[in-house]
């Protein structure tokens, strides 16, 4: 769509503003190279939230026979960028198994960055070591009951964590009252152990900001920054605000009118463009640098 602009209500930091929007290059930027002859993009029938960052958490790819569908669905969803899990279930082989996958993954028709997965008895230093150099974005560990946290060297991962400071957080498998229960105790571990963590729970929602900064996916992905990724979604709008917070469109199963990215539409009306569309791995910039 080359150089672009446009000024309407957008969700940006938490809250909705009325902000204006430069893109150049697949890109949000601060303002257009003196060659450039922009064009103002009328989208005031749209309200615009950023591309989504989310986990498959609702739909695993791992366990799916067609990975590019399951992730055509995300992106009908406003999901731009995914993070695939991968669960880990040996000490043995990890660091091949991560690489084995990332090469499964390539052609995925959006961009993706591939998530661990480990028990937290099997999670060792050298694991958190390795995905950190991997620039994965956190890893998780599936938590079941208080239990599973008990005889794990919690200390000597978060020693392991020094060096690329790559989050470990939860991955809550009860509901309810038993998921905040469990929640709690995990922050009660943190604190004691001074691990480095995510700050809110992993959902089925698209990531949070507090949690996008920690990771270092902000400001590349899930905001509309200058230097990020040109990736938003389009809503159609009566005039009021559409939603309260964004996170809860996923929830309750309302979907983007349009999706832009990198700068072009690639769903529309629930429709994917074009299904040629070839993502790339990324990787996270610096954890915790604008926490």
């Amino acid at each position: 769509m080359g150089a672009y602009y446009f000024y309407q209500r957008t969700w940006h930091k938490e809250q909705w503003v009325n902000k204006e929007v430069l893109v150049e290059d697949d890109c949000f930027v601060r303002k257009f190279l003196s060659s450039s002859h922009p064009i103002e993009l009328n989208v005031d029938a749209y309200h615009v939230t950023p591309g989504y960052v989310m986990v498959d958490h609702s739909a695993p790819l791992y366990s799916s026979v067609d990975k590019k569908k399951l992730s055509l669905d995300y992106l009908i969803r406003g999901c731009t960028l995914l993070l695939v899990q991968l669960p880990i279930t040996t000490t043995h082989l990890f660091k091949q198994k991560y690489h084995s996958y990332r090469q499964m993954l390539a052609g995925l028709p959006m961009d993706y960055m591939i998530s661990p997965v480990v028990a937290p008895r099997l999670l060792t230093p050298a694991m958190v070591r390795f995905f950190g150099m991997q620039k994965a974005p956190f890893i998780l560990v599936e938590l079941h009951t208080e239990k599973d946290m008990k005889n794990v060297a919690w200390e000597w991962l978060a020693q392991a964590q020094s060096y690329t400071r790559i989050p470990i957080a939860p991955l809550i498998k009860v509901k309810g009252e038993d998921s905040q229960k469990l929640y709690d105790a995990w922050k009660k571990t943190v604190e004691h152990c001074d691990m480095i963590t995510l700050k809110d729970p992993i959902t089925e929602h698209p990531l949070t900001s507090n949690n996008l900064r920690r990771t270092g996916i902000y400001p590349y992905k899930g905001d509309l920054m200058p230097g990020g990724q040109a990736d938003y979604n389009l809503h159609l709008h009566d005039g009021c605000t559409v939603i309260d917070d964004p996170a809860e469109i996923r929830y309750h199963g309302s979907v983007p009118d349009v999706t832009i990215m990198n700068g072009e539409v690639v769903q529309a009306n629930q429709e994917i463009i074009n299904d040629k569309m070839i993502g790339k791995h990324k990787k996270v910039s610096i954890p915790m640098h604008f926490a």
